[in-house]
């Protein structure tokens, strides 16, 4: 027989969801809330306004399904109607969907579904439909959110549920995921292209391509996203993708078809189909072709065709298409698609099927047809050379093979031009033919299309390529060949020539360069030009004086000047030979008069004649000497320059930028003077003069207003020579260049040409300052470094005004350019620069975001182990720039942590910046670093470094990283110590400076945010480091942590073990990859710190075997129990040596070893465990019975903290109290303690022994139950003492007054006991049942006078029942029945009436325990016990002499009997029908208006006696068994009314058992109701008057009674006591006149409830 459950579990109707006892509040547009209050009349409205907004949109919607709208469906219940009625609701409402899916995104859509689900409950029954309906809709909100509450019980669907759960929208990445995860979940893809056939069917075409278009296009996005990744084109997937595609492709509606032809497209392009797939694809796409389709068929054919490897197509769909070519326009659209498409693909299978159609009989007509494709098809000038090739290759296998035996003439005269024009293609071809020996076919082919031998020439094989030569072509070769030896005796004709013309050259030039003027001044130019060629000689340049070729030049120059010399640029060519001092020089450029005064002069003479010769000349005449002038300086390599003329040309380059808008060759001289520039610049011996004359303003001003690219370049060419020599001087003028390119010129247009000569520019510059060091001593790099940060300071200034677009390249050319080391000291510098400049009042967080984003984009240059040195070091700067404090900074020096070297520069400089500004520079410092450390581009470079090289390169700094995380903890918080201590010490003043008080809060505000963000900072720095540098890192520091020598500082030590925790506390552990662990390093960590785990008794070694203990917990969790074996099996012998003097040690050491103890118990499965399981046992009972002997004084402290949180809650409600300063010891306080959970794990106070010990003993019974099992009674006895003692809730929470109080008063402290209890609750209950039903048994028995205790190993038996199976239960189920039947005894020591409730709480516990029982018991191992059960009762009732104890059982049984019936119902009445008479019985003998004292079976007259509690209980207990039975008319028959109904109503006149009135209203009125109900009759005979004669009683209590039980059942009977007016109305006039006020006011309420059910005419209108 199977068990009551599973019967139980029958009943249950499968559809049932809708029929539950809470009602369903699912909405689409309402929370629960919301939806809960919505009534039925309110949900049709908002159908109805949605209706009425969609008819706008979709006219078609007021005829479809009117019905469902009307007002009449508003009382409407689905699960009431039948089948068939429910199958044609179920068509109507998805047709109706369908309708309307379109216009989801429509507010007004989503009102018509939220009746819909309201009323018809469709997110139930057409869940299904709904989901693959509006799925295109999937990334909208409103999609999530219907999912979220839509009934999916198929599993295919269970991925829908999980992802929407929230409400979220689906992306359609998950969508493809779905489809192709666990070997493919591709029933979406069935179901989507079932609902695009389905609207096929539902609507007519034209509707479709109106409304549905966009679901084909899902559809088709769909299936296509499948296959982006090819890896996904297998078989499987095919084969259940291409069904659906055939569907399509066969559709006659448009937009279906049209989705079939492009995802054919797709999948063409991204899947290779076999021939034997492909065919019935194309066989499908050219069936039934129509005009309106045929354009898009041709397209998407010829797209397969170029995909796809297809050697024909399908002949007989093609036929059908050539019949009807005219009506297609079939040759029309093959003509313009072949000049728009290279049809190579197609072409062939079509020549193929076109060959095999002409075969057949066909009629002329269509061989007409089939011509004229072959005609169009084959035009020799509308081929490639491929497709030529493939024709010809065709053709001729197709003869080879026999099934061309003629070609048509069309045909043949096509191929014959396609054979002459491409003959390499069509030699090529014929090739294989030949070689294999087959002319025949070839020849065939020749003659067929009428091709002269002549035509063809012969193939002729090269050693490289073959190539084609006519007939006569070897004759001429052969001539050739003879002629050549002859042609190579001929004399070369240029030799002859070059011989003779050296024989006639005449002298070269030797006279004075004077006589060259005459030839000028006379216009032979031929003479000049060929004396002019002499200059180039060094022996003519020689032969003569400077001072004649400074007299030729000055007389050249005027001449040129005054007239036109068409041989200029041999003059000036000339010129360029010359020697030509600075004097010399000076004289050439400058009007005459106005050249400085020389030193010395070479010729007088010369000088006078100069002078002369330039005398009276005009402002254009010098213009052009000073061009000439300047062009012959330029290209003169001769010149010996000075300070004199280079000052002279920068006068001269001021005054061109000056005036350059009037003349307009001031532009053209001003290139050649920035030429000349350049020129000395790059020369080495002239750099000299340069400096003494430098003055780079006129250099700036020419870039900042030139146009000219030349001169643009060469000016900045110029900078970036010069910067060497004066870096400050240079960038200074570089950056003032950037930061004001917006005045004009050609800086701000050209962008690569200027920036490239920027980055030369800066680049020299800094390459000068790096190479500047003489030797690598310390000194020479400490005079490197401050020579950088002059520089990076100038450079600073101007870096934010520079434009973004010139930002970057500038940026990179100083990172390509500075040391990695170094790269700090620029960007301190940038922020130093940008404090200094700093206003709290008009400073902006955009600024700030600015600053960082230019220097995160600077650092990103170098690699990223040098990004994170960079942080490290400006971190480590920050901290020796010290505290706000200059005398904390002093007090400091000797006490700096020796891993500390200072920089011996200083960037920021405290003595010259605020305290505000010091505070600003260290905030904006901490936040570039932390942004830093969010810096996407940070983690891509490391992201592509493998492991080794992350370890190669990460290795020295991680150990860097993490001495300045300690650093920088210990430098934050010995400041905000300091700022805690200055606030509390002024609130302490008594006259305390309201200044220097508003200071020291800001101080400390301050403090506290620089401290949370230092918090995130250290936090990120540790997760920071890779797997391999981090394990590196921990093993050095952990292994030399005990070394002396080593000098390993004891908080770099702890800060080693609070990275090792932090990293094994996320889930990636050591590995980079987040899969396995690196044991090797699990290894080494935990035979490091397996040493410290030892008895201690100072601070320092408790405080490091308490860290040790946690860190080797963690440990654990995460290395193989094979491979931690060896080293864990010392470990847990270390840990229970220590444990066995637990008393003598720190309880919050021994808690964290007891921890670890249970984590090893739980994860590491070997030998010691079991060996030393009686140990550890022993151990743990001993700290548990001392734990439940501190019980009560924890609780009397958990009570006095609750007090003093209430005080402190309402301290903070008054007004004036509080402020900032409890908020900030809240953050200091969370702080520390997070700081400190990292390093030794969570802190339980004075609570850790308890807490510790519970969860060590529960990972005992979850993971080494077999070993323990001895001590299972032991374990179980205190266990269930601690239970009742802080299980027990005294009810505190229910006298809080509002939700804040309830929070105070709820105690974490007793929270976390509780839930250490619950759960070793949990693990014992788990065990197997059998082990535990002998403990069960004994403790029960020692716990028989302590009801609580009892409770909670009642409540444990009832959870192991829960946890145990059904064929586990029935091996014991005699023992657990005699174990209950002593339990249902156990109210015999129930004498105390102050432990009552405790009784009955345990009576509960008891019997909720039983019932779980009785879920795995059958029918006939029930019966007898609930038999015993009743006989026990009997005789306790029939017995004169039963003791009193013995009847108190009745109490459990009847409370027992209603939890029976309110879980089984009906079920359970068959094994009460003999109880039910006891408890009829039982209730007249507790009667003690009818019975005597002594034969009461509880006397409950006394008050406040145990007795009259236990009385009045079992009365309360029998009144709701009756009533409970009477609900259920099967049973309960009318012989049963007839005999309890008396005894009930006498209940009435039980005025004598205290508390009548309680048990009056509800329970006896209810019973009443409730027989009352079953048999009207027998209350409008005999019940109804039986009450009303209780108004008549000589007891006031019993009348006012009375009357309160009677207007109970008025106001639940109604309009059914209409009959019994008058008699009521009777009763009721005598009660108006009663002498007792109650009784009259009752009676007064009851007449007023008569009238407003019956009317005003009730005993009168008075």
């Amino acid at each position: 027989m199977p068990s009551l459950s599973r019967q139980l579990a029958r009943l249950k109707d499968a559809p049932a969801i809708a029929q539950g006892v809470e009602r369903d509040y699912s909405s689409l547009i309402f929370d629960k809330h919301e939806a809960a209050a919505l009534d039925r009349e309110q949900a049709l409205k908002v159908g109805l306004a949605g209706l009425a907004q969609l008819k706008k949109l979709l006219p078609e919607v007021d005829e479809i399904s009117p019905q469902l709208f009307d007002e009449s469906t508003v009382n409407f219940n689905r699960t009431t109607i039948d089948k068939e009625e429910n199958t044609k609701l179920h068509e109507t409402l998805e047709h109706f969907i369908a309708v309307i899916a379109p216009y989801f995104h429509h507010q007004a859509c989503k009102q018509v579904l939220e009746w819909l689900i309201y009323r018809y409950q469709i997110h139930t029954h057409e869940a299904e439909f709904l989901a693959i309906a509006l799925l295109p809709f999937h990334d909208t909100n409103s999609y999530g959110r219907l999912c979220s509450i839509l009934y999916l019980p198929k599993h295919d669907f269970a991925w829908l549920k999980d992802v929407t759960k929230n409400g979220a929208p689906i992306p359609f990445g998950q969508l493809p995921r779905q489809c192709l995860i666990a070997g493919g979940n591709l029933h979406l893809i069935g179901a989507v292209a079932g609902y695009a056939t389905q609207l096929t069917k539902m609507f007519a075409e034209y509707f479709i391509t109106r409304n549905y278009q966009f679901y084909y296009v899902f559809f088709v996005k769909l299936i296509s996203s499948l296959f982006e990744d090819t890896a996904n084109a297998t078989d499987q997937t095919l084969s259940r993708i291409i069904p659906h595609l055939g569907v399509a492709l066969k559709s006659k509606v448009l937009p279906f078809k049209m989705a079939g032809m492009v995802l054919v497209s797709q999948l063409s392009m991204t899947v290779t189909f076999t021939p034997e797939a492909i065919q019935p694809i194309l066989s499908l796409l050219l069936h039934k072709v129509n005009p309106r389709i045929f354009t898009t068929v041709m397209d998407t054919l010829i797209v397969i065709c170029q995909r796809q490897n297809l050697q024909t197509l399908p002949v007989n769909r093609l036929y059908g298409i050539l019949k009807r070519a005219k009506e297609l326009n079939f040759l029309t659209y093959l003509a313009e698609v072949q000049k728009l498409t290279d049809l190579t693909g197609f072409l062939v299978p079509l020549w193929r099927a076109l060959f095999d159609l002409t075969n057949r009989e066909v009629t002329d007509d269509e061989l007409s047809t089939f011509y004229s494709v072959f005609e169009l098809t084959t035009e020799s000038n509308m081929m490639s050379p491929r497709q030529a090739r493939d024709l010809v290759a065709l053709v001729l296998e197709l003869i080879a093979a026999k099934e061309v035996t003629k070609l048509p003439k069309v045909l043949a005269h096509n191929l014959k031009s396609v054979i002459l024009r491409f003959a390499d293609e069509f030699d090529a071809a014929r090739a294989k033919y030949i070689k294999n020996k087959d002319d025949q076919t070839v020849a065939t082919l020749i003659e067929q299309c009428k091709i002269k031998s002549y035509e063809l020439g012969e193939i002729i094989e090269d050693k490289k390529r073959k190539r084609r030569r006519n007939r006569n072509s070897s004759t001429r070769s052969a001539n050739d060949d003879e002629a050549a030896p002859s042609k190579e005796a001929r004399p070369d004709r240029g030799e002859i020539i070059n011989a003779t013309t050296e024989a006639l050259a005449p002298k070269p030039y030797r006279e004075t360069p004077i006589t060259i003027i005459f030839k000028l001044a006379s216009k032979k130019w031929d003479d000049a030009v060929f004396m002019l060629k002499s200059f180039s000689r060094p022996d003519y340049i020689k032969r003569h004086s400077t001072a004649d070729f400074e007299s030729f030049a000055v007389k050249a120059i005027s001449l040129a000047t005054s007239q036109s010399i068409p041989i200029l640029s041999e003059l000036k060519a000339a010129l360029a030979y010359i020697p030509i001092s600075p004097e010399f020089a000076l004289q050439l450029i400058s009007k005459t008069g106005n050249q400085p005064t020389p030193k010395k002069r070479k010729a007088v003479g010369v000088a006078s004649t100069n002078e002369v010769a330039f005398n009276g000349e005009s402002d254009e005449q010098y213009e052009k000497r000073l061009t000439m002038s300047l062009e012959v300086l330029k290209i003169n390599d001769f010149v010996t320059p000075d300070a004199r003329l280079f000052a002279f040309l920068f006068n001269l380059i001021e005054t061109i930028v000056e005036t350059e808008a009037k003349a307009k060759l001031s532009a053209y001289n001003l290139g050649v003077i920035i030429s000349i520039f350049l020129k000395y610049v790059k020369d080495p011996n002239s750099v000299s003069s340069i400096s003494k004359s430098l003055r780079l303003d006129p250099i700036v001003k020419v870039i900042r207003f030139t146009y000219d690219h030349s001169v643009l370049r060469n000016a900045l060419q110029i900078l970036a020579l010069l910067a060497p020599l004066m870096p400050s001087l240079v960038v200074t003028h570089i950056m003032s260049v950037f930061a004001f390119m917006g005045d004009g010129g050609l800086i701000k247009k050209d962008n690569d040409l200027t920036l490239s000569i920027i980055e030369e520019a800066l680049h020299a510059l800094f390459s000068a300052i790096m190479s500047s060091a003489r030797d690598n001593s310390d000194r020479a790099k400490l005079n490197v470094r401050r020579r950088l940060l002059e520089v990076s300071q100038v450079f600073a200034i101007s870096l934010a005004d520079v434009p973004a677009h010139r930002r970057m390249r500038i940026l990179r050319a100083v990172a390509n350019t500075v040391s990695p080391d170094d790269v700090w000291i620029i960007v301190g510098a940038i922020f130093d620069d940008f404090c200094g400049k700093w206003s709290k009042a008009t400073s902006k967080k955009t600024d700030v975001d600015q600053l960082h984003d230019i220097t995160l984009e600077f650092i990103a240059e170098f690699e990223p182990e040098h990004q994170l040195a960079t942080a490290i070091q400006l971190i480590d700067y920050v901290i020796e720039v010290g505290p706000d404090s200059p005398t904390q900074q002093l007090s400091r020096l000797g006490k700096k942590s020796k891993n500390a070297t200072p920089s011996g520069i200083v960037v920021f400089d405290r003595t010259h910046r605020s305290i505000q500004k010091l505070r600003h520079y260290r905030f904006l410092v901490f936040g570039w670093v932390l942004k830093f450390l969010n810096y996407k581009p940070l983690y891509e470079q490391l992201g592509a470094l493998s492991d080794d090289e992350i370890y190669d390169r990460m290795l020295g700094v991680g150990k860097k990283l993490l001495i300045t995380v300690t650093n920088l903890s210990d430098f934050v918080d010995a400041d905000l110590a300091l700022a805690e201590k200055s606030v509390k010490e002024l609130e302490n003043a008594k006259t305390a400076d309201a200044t220097a008080t508003n200071a020291a809060t800001q101080a400390l505000r301050y403090w506290v945010a620089l401290a949370s963000k230092t918090d995130v900072i250290c936090d990120r720095m540790r997760c920071l480091l890779p797997a391999n540098v981090s394990g590196h890192i921990i093993c050095d520091l952990l292994a030399d942590a005990d070394d002396a020598a080593s000098g390993v500082d004891g908080r770099i030590r702890d800060r080693a073990l609070q990275l090792l925790n932090i990293k094994l506390i996320n889930q990636g552990g050591f590995d980079a990859d987040g899969n396995d662990i690196h044991a090797e390093y699990l290894i080494k960590f935990a035979e490091k710190l397996t040493d410290w785990i030892r008895p201690a008794e100072t601070h320092d070694e408790i405080t490091l075997c308490q860290n040790a203990a946690f860190s080797l917990k963690l440990v654990a969790k995460r290395i193989p129990p094979a491979e931690g074996q060896k080293v864990f099996t010392r470990t847990l012998e270390k840990c229970v040596a220590l444990l066995r003097n637990w008393s003598s040690l720190d309880e919050a050491m021994v808690g964290n070893v007891l921890l670890l103890l249970g984590e090893l118990v739980r994860s590491q499965d070997f030998k010691a465990t079991m060996l030393n399981s009686d140990g550890i046992c022993k151990i743990l009972l001993d700290i548990l019975k001392e734990s439940e002997s501190r019980a009560a004084q924890v609780i009397e402290q958990i009570e006095a903290d609750r007090q003093k949180a209430a005080a402190a809650l309402k301290n903070a409600a008054t007004p004036g109290r509080g402020g900032a300063t409890p908020n900030i010891d809240a953050v200091n306080t969370r702080r520390q303690r997070n700081t400190h959970m990292s390093l030794c794990g969570r802190q339980y106070g004075d609570d850790a022994l308890l807490l510790c010990s519970l969860t060590c003993s529960q990972r005992l019974f979850d993971f080494a139950a077999s070993y323990v099992t001895t001590f299972f009674e032991r374990f179980l006895h205190v266990v269930s003492q601690l239970s009742a003692k802080y299980l027990a809730d005294p009810g505190i929470q229910e006298k809080a007054t509002d939700e804040a109080a309830k929070e105070v008063l709820a105690s974490p402290r007793l929270d976390n006991i509780r839930i250490r209890l619950g759960l070793i609750r949990t693990a014992m209950s788990k065990q197997e049942l059998r082990l535990f039903v002998d403990p069960f048994k004994n403790v029960a028995i020692k716990f028989a006078k302590r009801p609580l205790s009892l409770s909670t190993v009642a409540s444990l038996i009832g959870d192991s029942l829960k946890a145990a199976k059904s064929d586990q239960v029935a091996k014991v189920i005699e023992e657990l029945a005699e174990l209950f039947t002593l339990l249902f005894k156990f109210r015999r020591n129930d004498t105390n009436v102050e432990k009552f409730e405790l009784y009955n709480y345990a009576e509960d516990a008891i019997i909720s325990a039983f019932l779980t029982l009785v879920d795995h018991m059958k029918a006939t191992s029930l019966r007898p016990m609930i038999n015993g059960f009743t006989d026990h009762i009997r005789n306790s009732l029939t017995a004169s002499k039963a003791p009193y104890e013995s009847r108190l059982m009745a109490l459990t049984v009847f409370n027992f009997a209603n939890q029976f019936l309110d879980s089984y119902h009906s079920l359970a009445l068959p094994y009460f029908v003999h109880l039910f008479d006891l408890g009829i019985k039982i209730l007249r003998d507790l009667n003690a208006s009818k019975k005597p004292a002594n034969e009461l079976f509880i006397d409950g007259t006394k008050a406040g006696t145990i007795h009259q509690a236990q009385a009045h209980r079992l009365i309360i207990l029998i009144l709701n068994f009756v009533a409970k039975v009477a609900r259920h008319s099967t049973f309960f028959n009318e012989d049963l009314a007839n005999n309890c109904y008396a005894v009930i109503v006498d209940e009435l006149d039980n005025y004598k058992v205290e508390k009548h009135e309680e048990r009056c209203l509800p329970h006896l009125a209810s019973t009443i109701y409730t027989i009352s109900e079953a048999y009207v009759d027998l209350f409008n005979r005999e019940i109804c008057n039986r009450v009303l004669l209780r108004t008549r009683h000589e007891s006031a209590k019993v009348r006012y009674r009375a009357t309160l039980v009677f207007e109970n059942l008025v106001d639940r009977i109604g309009d059914s006591l209409a009959p019994l007016l008058p008699m009521v109305v009777q009763y009721l006039s005598e009660l108006l006149e009663d002498t007792n006020p109650k009784v009259t006011a009752q009676c007064e309420k009851t007449i007023r409830l008569l009238r407003s059910k019956f009317g005003d005419e009730v005993l009168g209108k008075e």
